[in-house]
């Protein structure tokens, strides 16, 4: 069977039949419940496949179930089917999370409004834009989330995170968690009228639970034995379509401020997002808030202090024609000064020394350093806390409570500041001086060695030389500082600008 997974096939290649064949091949291999493999869509116009594994011990006649954990990214690849004639190339797609049970289903507003009064300021579903490749026009609320793609590229990909748990909706301690139904419903941009909706089963786990649950599961198949019995477990999860007179309630959505917990986006350093191409259709405009170029322009750059996302407004003018702008072309936009506290970073260790969490660090001290080194998803997580609580975690203890390995192995790093080993160490000293200074390179280059020279002697310079052989002046680039040993000793010869490193 052709893996729907992968995306790099291009659907020119692909016939009606082969089409028609692998729609039905998804539908067995995921075990689809007969009363949804009957309305699905019978060649798909738009792809939606989640890169989570489907669990292993799903019988035949039942729909399968992916389940996954809470607080991680998960990537859904999208992509438009080329047998879809439409020449509309940029669709919005909402992505909602709806109970499962139908009793849940009619309690569903009095169950959300008692989970935001035990999670205040959180939302169900949230987009890692970090990570998400070619989407724009991010909104939110409080159990939905939409974003906007354009169906011509090819790697259109976004990454779910869940702040929500199947068993935060049940009623006593050890009842089985509630699952969810993850549901995609992809429109024209600026229209109404519903394309396709695709869904799958879901269920959400606390601390890394799924990987528990997946692999009980998979011991419970094995152990009863009859494998014809349970739909084989795949690496992917394929959204399929999903009847429209599946009701998903709507609800309004808004543009994120800097405030909420996607402003991770505003913490990352030397971060860029790719964002699509609007003149894929005729007639269409982007304007962007004061301080940034104008369309025509190269690169537009954002304010400081707005995310990604603010202030950006899509609409329809008569004026601008797809002609302007290469559709195939893709505009990255540079966050200017993402973090003041990392933007300025220096090449020396002792700047970033100033920096470590103490034992006695407040809560509140510990939750703006935790923002100050881009853990804002997780101050939730350490609420409460203050810095000897921290310092005492082991790394299994975070990985514990932060659901995400390599976060916790950063984290119990960043909180005791292991300083990084030096490629070469000089030691340096002026000529009328017997006091040598300890200087740390740890990229061994010439224009970090110039910042700590300069540093020492006050001065500026301009021209940095070494002697050589028979007291020639070679001037230093970083070729001869990576040819030094490990520690390196030498005088300071300071003359109008010039230095000269003569070595002991």
């Amino acid at each position: 069977m052709e893996c729907p997974c992968d995306l790099s096939a291009p659907f020119e290649t692909r016939s009606t039949e082969k089409q028609r064949g692998w729609m039905q091949g998804a539908a067995v291999a995921g075990g689809v419940a007969q009363e949804w493999a009957s309305n699905a869509v019978p060649i798909a116009t738009f792809e939606f496949i989640l890169m989570a594994p489907t669990s292993a011990a799903i019988p035949i006649h039942e729909e399968p179930v992916t389940f996954l954990n809470q607080h991680e990214p998960y990537e859904v690849k999208c992509r438009k089917s080329e047998t879809f004639g439409n020449t509309q190339h940029l669709f919005r797609t909402v992505v909602t999370l709806c109970f499962e049970s139908r009793k849940n289903r009619f309690q569903a507003k009095e169950l959300m409004a008692a989970w935001k009064a035990r999670n205040s300021g959180k939302r169900f579903v949230e987009f890692d834009i970090a990570m998400s490749s070619n989407i724009t026009d991010v909104k939110y609320g409080m159990f939905s989330a939409e974003f906007t793609w354009d169906g011509a590229e090819p790697n259109t990909s976004v990454f779910l995170k869940f702040f929500v748990a199947s068993t935060d909706f049940t009623v006593s301690f050890g009842e089985k968690g509630q699952p969810f139904r993850l549901v995609f419903q992809t429109f024209p941009y600026g229209s109404k009228e519903m394309l396709q909706q695709s869904s799958s089963q879901i269920q959400i786990f606390k601390l890394r639970g799924a990987i528990r649950k997946r692999q009980t599961e998979r011991e419970k198949a094995a152990k009863l034995g009859n494998q014809e019995q349970f739909q084989p477990s795949y690496d992917y999860t394929i959204l399929l379509g999903t009847p429209f007179d599946y009701e998903v309630e709507d609800e309004p959505r808004y543009e994120p401020s800097v405030s909420s917990s996607e402003s991770n986006i505003a913490s990352t350093s030397s971060s860029s997002i790719s964002v699509i191409q609007a003149s894929s259709i005729a007639n269409l405009s982007i304007s962007f808030p004061e301080n940034s170029t104008s369309l025509s322009g190269c690169v537009p750059t954002l304010p400081s202090s707005t995310s990604v996302h603010q202030n950006r407004q899509v609409s329809i003018s008569p004026t601008f024609s797809s002609s302007s702008v290469s559709r195939t072309r893709k505009r990255t936009l540079n966050t200017s000064r993402i973090d003041e506290s990392y933007s300025s970073r220096e090449t020396s260790v002792e700047v970033d020394m100033k920096q470590r969490l103490r034992a006695s660090c407040s809560p509140s001290e510990m939750a703006e350093w935790l923002r100050m080194h881009r853990f804002n998803n997780y101050l939730h997580v350490f609420t409460g806390f203050d810095g000897e609580d921290l310092l005492r975690l082991s790394v299994d203890e975070l990985k514990s409570l932060m659901g995400n390995d390599a976060d916790a192995i950063r984290l119990f790093n960043t909180a005791r500041k292991k300083p990084l080993e030096p490629q070469c160490v000089v030691y340096v000293a002026k000529q009328d001086e017997d006091v040598y200074s300890r200087v740390a390179l740890h990229d061994c280059t010439v224009d970090e060695l110039r910042s700590h020279l300069k540093h020492l002697s006050d001065r500026t310079i301009d021209t940095l030389c070494v002697r050589g052989p028979k007291a020639i002046r070679v001037v230093l680039t970083d070729e001869v500082v990576c040819s030094w040993n490990a520690e390196s000793i030498f005088r300071l010869s300071l003359n109008d600008g010039s230095c000269l490193l003569i070595p002991e």
